[in-house]
């Protein structure tokens, strides 16, 4: 079994940041329709669940059990905060 220390949080948390990050940079306009409209999660649905394969990929699966720091990820970058733009999925 994975020891969870800070390290592997950390990366967990900035894999999460990059996949995020990179959905916001190449979907700015759909970004912004989606946060106006209110709709981020339909609106951009393959791209997050391509970016969520690739975290789920990356990140062990203990430490996805512990804390989903890529849905974290989603509503600090691409909802501004506001977890209500992604509904409740």
């Amino acid at each position: 079994l994975m020891e969870i220390t800070d390290g592997v949080v950390a990366a967990a948390r900035r894999t999460a940041r990059l996949l995020v990050a990179d959905i916001r940079l190449f979907n700015e306009p759909a970004v912004t329709e989606g946060r106006q409209q209110r709709n981020l999660l339909s609106r951009l649905a393959p791209e997050i669940e391509k970016a969520r394969q690739a975290y789920n990929d990356q990140v062990p699966a203990g430490i996805r059990g512990q804390a989903d720091f890529f849905h974290q990820e989603l509503i600090r970058t691409l909802a501004g905060g506001d977890a209500t733009l992604l509904g409740t999925a």
